[in-house]
């Protein structure tokens, strides 16, 4: 039987780095919100017709929500993961790490995050 190639230290950093895509969801929130901004301007599509004061209101409202939230969700991840390493193994801490599932959810209340307060500070 064939011995699989040695993986590249490169590779198995990225595969298992749970800070690199929320950064990068961070980064992409301010160019995102800058162009919805835009099209906003071009369309003046208005949904719940509401005004500065209480887009402001609902935007710091969901903005404190989200960094609850995103504070929860990673220390609920880090609980399990110290619960499991010290009744099983240590090798469980990288099997949860190269999850995809946790690392997107926590890529995705990043962006909205970021998203709301560069909205919120163009109010």
């Amino acid at each position: 039987m064939p011995k699989p190639p040695p993986q590249r230290p490169l590779r198995v950093w990225l595969r298992s780095s749970m800070w690199l895509l929320p950064v990068a969801a961070a980064v992409i929130a301010v160019p995102v919100a800058r162009l919805v901004r835009h099209i906003d301007e071009r369309t003046r599509w208005t949904l719940l017709d509401i005004g500065p004061s209480g887009a402001s209101a609902l935007l710091g409202a969901l903005a404190s929500s989200l960094l609850t939230f995103i504070v929860f969700a990673f220390s609920m991840l880090l609980l399990a993961v110290q619960i499991a390493g010290g009744q099983l193994t240590s090798r469980i801490i990288a099997r949860v790490f190269e999850r995809r599932l946790p690392r997107w959810t926590l890529g995705v209340f990043v962006f909205s995050f970021c998203y709301t307060l560069a909205v919120l500070g163009r109010l």
